[in-house]
């Protein structure tokens, strides 16, 4: 009933086995078709987003946020729009959404995801026309929930990636370009001396945020100075040298201190030489 294309999308939303399998037991309760079939798969998908927002937005992450306390409920629960803040934004201060003109299209995408927890909310309650549906019927309303989930999902997505361009926008890429520098080993084993000369940072993947940190692969080239002969050769004038540059990536993590971008740590890199013996 549900097309695969659109399985296949969500899952990757999805995270071992239990996830997996609860959806693949809704889509599978599809088959069996009697007078509470759309009903148990809706309320499937509910819990289904439920547990999705629970794994990605944790308590104890959400109360470390600077933006917590302004949103604190009396009775200190959390609730699903700080949920979905946080599955947005994570720890990233609302100081710093207004500067990238980020702040009201945020909660305006949680005032919309609540709003479509409502439209999933309406079709678990079991009603007269919800009730006993044909198969036709339920068909169409199993795609009319599922269609739903995905939005929520999508509009997540869409919104944090927003964020994300901001962010790499925001930093400052020579002091970037020059973090990474510092932590390059030079190349020895290509040639007699080997520096790097400049970097250059132009890919950025596997974008996370949590309550205090920002965390991404940096990819690029490094320019390269290498050099050939011993003292002999140097004295003789008979030495040589030649810039290459090759690929290179690197975890980095930034804290999520003003100024935003000031704390930051670079993984181990990794340059690729293969090109040099090719």
């Amino acid at each position: 009933m549900i097309p695969k294309n659109k399985i296949k999308e969500f899952k990757k939303y999805l995270e071992g086995d239990f996830e997996n399998n609860l959806l693949d037991s809704a889509i599978l309760n599809l088959e069996n078709h009697h007078s509470l079939t759309f009903n148990n798969f809706s309320y499937a998908m509910r819990e289904m987003l439920r547990i999705l927002f629970h794994r990605l937005s944790p308590e104890k992450e959400i109360r470390k946020c600077s933006w917590y306390p302004a949103l604190k409920e009396p009775n200190d629960k959390i609730t699903r729009r700080q949920r979905y803040k946080y599955a947005i934004q994570g720890g990233v201060g609302d100081f710093l959404l207004k500067q990238f003109r980020l702040d009201k299209s945020i909660e305006k995408a949680c005032t919309t995801l609540l709003k479509q927890i409502e439209v999933l909310n309406s079709f678990t309650h079991i009603e007269e026309h919800t009730y006993n549906l044909s198969v036709d019927d339920t068909k169409d309303r199993a795609n009319q929930c599922f269609d739903a989930v995905l939005k929520v999902v999508r509009l997540i997505k869409r919104v944090r990636n927003k964020l994300f361009k901001h962010i790499i926008t925001y930093l400052d890429k020579r002091l970037l370009n020059k973090a990474v520098m510092e932590y390059v080993e030079n190349i020895d084993l290509i040639a007699a001396r080997a520096s790097v000369e400049e970097i250059k940072a132009n890919k950025f993947i596997n974008m996370e945020i949590d309550s205090s940190r920002v965390s991404f692969t940096v990819s690029g080239n490094t320019y390269c100075l290498l050099e050939y002969g011993n003292r002999i050769d140097i004295e003789n004038g008979d030495d040589w040298s030649c810039y290459m540059d090759f690929d290179f990536k690197a975890p980095v993590v930034i804290k999520i201190e003003r100024p935003f971008g000031s704390h930051m740590k670079i993984g181990k890199i990794d340059v690729n030489i293969d090109t040099f013996y090719q």
